[in-house]
């Protein structure tokens, strides 16, 4: 007789949750400067080709299982929107708040402002795509069927997003990251559409990167 259920325990998704939110880039590259960035992104490429190699050939699920759905014209302009309200609240925060709390932030924000153009893109495009991967899509969807909620599932993928931060940009990026993982997790909930998710980190990203 065929096996009840063939699919791998729900704790192998915990795992991978656990493990990908730690600083492990940060671990295994410690050390600054163009080369360790270009490995480090590297690493997050091979993280973001793991979830979805685990997702389709061990979970043997389709990428729709993690918010993945085909982009369309209706993604693009809630992509958009997403980005409008997260880069309003982060600008404000990062004008009048930020400096009272890190007056540091700025110069760790020249330094990735100072590197080449096109890794600049690489690291807008790469965020976007692995951690909506992972934070809003492979998170809130393991985590939720684990303690069947998915609004506790997205506070915890908010809070480790926010989190995982604090490693590379300091105390100050819980203000920036928290304001604007709330409002990607908030757009998540709302459309469970990952294409819309990545338009809006990427466009977030990409304006306070480039301007």
């Amino acid at each position: 007789m065929p096996a009840a259920d063939a699919r791998p325990s729900p704790f192998i998704a915990l795992a991978i949750c656990l493990v990908f939110a730690l600083p492990i880039t940060g671990w295994l590259v410690p050390w600054h400067g163009l080369a360790a960035t270009l490995i480090r992104e590297l690493l997050f490429w091979l993280m973001s080709a793991a979830i979805v190699a685990y997702v389709l050939a061990v979970e043997k699920l389709p990428l729709s299982s993690i918010g993945w759905r085909t982009p369309t014209a209706t993604s693009l302009g809630v992509g958009i929107l997403g980005a409008v309200v997260a880069f309003a609240a982060m600008a404000a925060i990062y004008l009048y708040l930020l400096p009272l709390v890190d007056p540091h932030y700025a110069a760790k924000a020249a330094t990735v402002g100072a590197l080449p153009i096109l890794v600049k893109v690489e690291i807008v495009l790469r965020a976007a795509i692995f951690e909506e991967i992972f934070y809003r899509g492979f998170m809130i969807e393991r985590l939720g069927s684990i303690v069947r909620s998915r609004t506790v599932a997205a506070v915890i993928s908010w809070a480790a997003f926010t989190a995982a931060h604090v490693s590379y940009w300091g105390w100050g990026s819980v203000l920036i990251a928290g304001v604007g993982g709330a409002v990607l997790t908030v757009l998540y909930l709302w459309r469970r559409d990952l294409s819309s998710n990545m338009i809006a980190h990427a466009l977030t990203d990409g304006v306070a990167l480039f301007i």
